[in-house]
């Protein structure tokens, strides 16, 4: 769940619905940073060098690529929360969605917004994050699903692209226009992921009034609240990898996704820190005019 924050801060990609079975999980993406592959290859990796550090284990977790389908929103959106959220209780592992500690769907009925869930569009569907709205919601889950939405919706037959023939016509025309340009391999990343870790670094100096050795150079026992945004900034904010961010702070390679994450952690509850990344993120994304 925490590696679900990150894609959604680091590439824009944010669940709206999650379920975590056995061998596998579903999830219900909006992808505004048009960087799906990007963002769950990244999940995918962190989870895995995480689940193998508490194991003692090595070697890859899942097997094979994710499958993907473009589901159009204003048809089937409420439908893909009821498929998503209903897999526990098909599965004859409870009796209910709600029961179920793995699912989107007991947060939804708590009314709790943690980081990785972006619940708002989803609640709308139900009448909003109110009581009756949750209701509403844990009953539709639970309802008959026609037998037309089940075809439409099986992952074993269902198209690249779900929705009526206008939506599906619209992204293979835009599909083509990408071949014919030869643009179909763009990654389409948001534009701050075009940033430089020197720029990153840079940034975070200037606003911390420090030189860049300062961030360079970590010193066992010293407090470096710039170092700790540095690295955070880096990760979120750019396309490099672990190993190009280690060799511009003076790092181990393996030792950036974990750090990253415990930094974070620090920052809900070090306000000086979190001012920091705050300032910086906003003025790396935005330019230095906006910064009043």
């Amino acid at each position: 769940m925490e590696a679900l924050a990150e894609i959604s801060a680091r590439f824009g990609v944010h669940a709206l619905v999650v379920v975590l079975m056995d061998n596998h999980y579903h999830l219900v993406v909006e992808d505004e940073g048009n960087a799906l592959s990007s963002a769950i290859g990244h999940l995918n990796q962190l989870h895995a060098q995480r689940f193998n550090g508490r194991r003692g284990r090595v070697g890859a977790l899942f097997q094979g690529r994710f499958k993907s389908r473009l589901v159009q929103e204003e048809v089937y959106l409420a439908e893909l929360v009821r498929y998503v959220h209903a897999n526990p209780v098909k599965a004859g592992m409870v009796a209910r969605a709600g029961d179920y500690a793995w699912s989107s769907h007991h947060v939804y009925l708590s009314g709790a917004t943690p980081a990785w869930l972006h619940k708002s569009k989803v609640m709308r569907l139900f009448g909003g994050d109110t009581p009756e709205g949750r209701r509403t919601l844990d009953a539709f889950v639970h309802a008959r699903v026609p037998e037309a939405i089940q075809k439409v919706l099986d992952w074993r037959r269902s198209p690249a692209i779900v929705g009526d023939e206008a939506f599906k016509a619209a992204h293979r025309e835009n599909a083509r226009k990408l071949r014919a340009s030869g643009r179909d391999d763009v990654r389409g990343e948001r534009p701050w992921l075009n940033l430089q870790v020197s720029e990153v670094i840079e940034a975070v100096a200037s606003h911390c009034g420090v030189d860049l050795e300062t961030i360079r150079q970590a010193v066992r026992g010293r407090l470096n609240r710039p170092r700790r945004a540095t690295l955070i900034l880096c990760v979120e904010l750019t396309a490099a990898s672990g190993r190009e961010i280690a060799a511009a702070i003076g790092a181990r390679p393996a030792s950036i996704a974990p750090m990253a994450s415990h930094y974070r952690k620090l920052a809900s509850t070090d306000p000086e820190l979190q001012s920091i990344i705050d300032s910086v993120r906003t003025r790396l994304r935005h330019g230095p005019e906006s910064i009043l």
